[in-house]
C-alpha cells in the first residue's frame, strides 16, 4: 500500500520541532509511516498558531504508541484532551 493510500491518525502533539523530529526518526527507523505537520518554522520555534502534530499510519498506531512510550516514557499529548 502506498503512502497516499494509507490513512494517518494522530499519535502526539509537540511544542518543539526537535522533540517531534526525534520521535519521527525513531518511528521511521522502525518502518512506521510517519507525517509531521506544523514544522515549517526554520528556527524550530512554534508560534502557537499551528501545533506540531505527529501522524502515523492507522495500521501501525498500536506499535507506534508502544515504541513512543518505551523510548520517551511519557503520555501522549492528546490523552489530556480526551
Amino acid at each position: 500500500m502506498s503512502r497516499r493510500d494509507q490513512r494517518f491518525v494522530l499519535l502526539a502533539r509537540f511544542t518543539t520541532v526537535v522533540e517531534a523530529e526525534m520521535v519521527r526518526e525513531l518511528l521511521t527507523r522502525e518502518g512506521i509511516p510517519v507525517m509531521l505537520t506544523g514544522t515549517s518554522d526554520p528556527l524550530g520555534i512554534v508560534s502557537g498558531a499551528q501545533p506540531i502534530l505527529l501522524l502515523v499510519a492507522e495500521s501501525e498506531r498500536e506499535r507506534a504508541e508502544s515504541l513512543y512510550r518505551a523510548f520517551f516514557q511519557k503520555p501522549f499529548s492528546e490523552e489530556s484532551e480526551s
